[in-house]
C-alpha cells in the first residue's frame, strides 16, 4: 500500500520525474490524492499551494513525455508504456491518432496521402477593344499615309469608312482614322465601331 502523500512525499516524486526519460509509474489520480491529503491535514494548510503547484509541474512533465512517445508510436517504435495511467494511455492513442490524421503520406513515406486537384481558374476571355475616346491633347504619331484602293479584304476582316476622326486600338494594332477614311480591321472590332456609329461597312467594289 503506498504511502499517503505529503509534501516532502510529492517534491521527491517530481524530482524523480525530471530525471526520467519515459513516465515513471504513479498513483492513477495524484491530483485527487493531493487534494485529499490537504483536506486530511497531511499536507498543512499553508503549504498548499506549493503542493499544487508541484502537481501542476508533474503533470507537465508527463504530458511532454507522452507526446515524445506518441511521436515514436507513431515512427514505428513500440515503447514501454507500463508507466502510464488509463486516462494517459487514452490521450497517448489521440496524439497518435493525430499525427497520422495529419501526414502527408499517411504513415508510409512511399505512398503520398492523395489531394484533391486544385480548382482548374478558368481565364477569361480577351476583352473586346474599346474605342479610344480623342485625347485633349494630340499626341504626336507618325503621319497616315494616303489611304489606297481597297481590295477586297483579308478572311476575317471588314472594310470600314469613317463617319468621324477616330483613334482606337484594335487586336493587330493602333489606328489614328480620319473623317471618310477606308480602312480595314478585324470583324470584331468592326461590329464594335459600326454599333457605335462610328464607322459603316464598305462592299470591296466601293472603297475606292
Amino acid at each position: 500500500m503506498e504511502e499517503p502523500l505529503n509534501l516532502v512525499k510529492l517534491t521527491e516524486l517530481m524530482q524523480i520525474e525530471r530525471r526520467s526519460r519515459a513516465p515513471i509509474s504513479r498513483r492513477t489520480d495524484i491530483y485527487s490524492e493531493v487534494e485529499a491529503a490537504i483536506g486530511s491535514g497531511d499536507i498543512p494548510i499553508e503549504d498548499t499551494t506549493r503542493a499544487r503547484q508541484i502537481v501542476r509541474d508533474i503533470l507537465f512533465l508527463r504530458k511532454r513525455k507522452i507526446m515524445l512517445l506518441a511521436v515514436d508510436v507513431f515512427n514505428g517504435g513500440q515503447p514501454e508504456l507500463k508507466g502510464l495511467t488509463k486516462d494517459e494511455k487514452e490521450l497517448l492513442s489521440k496524439a497518435v491518432a493525430l499525427l497520422r490524421e495529419n501526414d502527408p503520406f499517411n504513415g508510409s513515406p512511399s505512398e503520398p496521402k492523395a489531394t484533391a486537384p486544385p480548382p482548374v481558374e478558368e481565364r477569361p476571355a480577351d476583352p473586346a477593344p474599346v474605342p479610344v475616346a480623342e485625347p485633349a491633347q494630340e499626341a504626336p504619331a507618325e503621319p497616315v499615309p494616303e489611304q489606297a484602293p481597297v481590295e477586297a479584304p483579308d478572311p476575317g476582316h471588314v472594310i470600314l469608312r469613317a463617319l468621324e476622326k477616330i483613334d482606337f486600338v484594335s487586336l493587330e494594332r493602333t489606328y489614328m482614322v480620319d473623317t471618310d477614311d477606308v480602312f480595314t480591321v478585324d470583324s470584331g472590332t468592326a461590329d464594335i465601331l459600326t454599333r457605335a456609329g462610328k464607322a459603316v461597312r464598305v462592299a470591296s467594289g466601293d472603297a475606292e
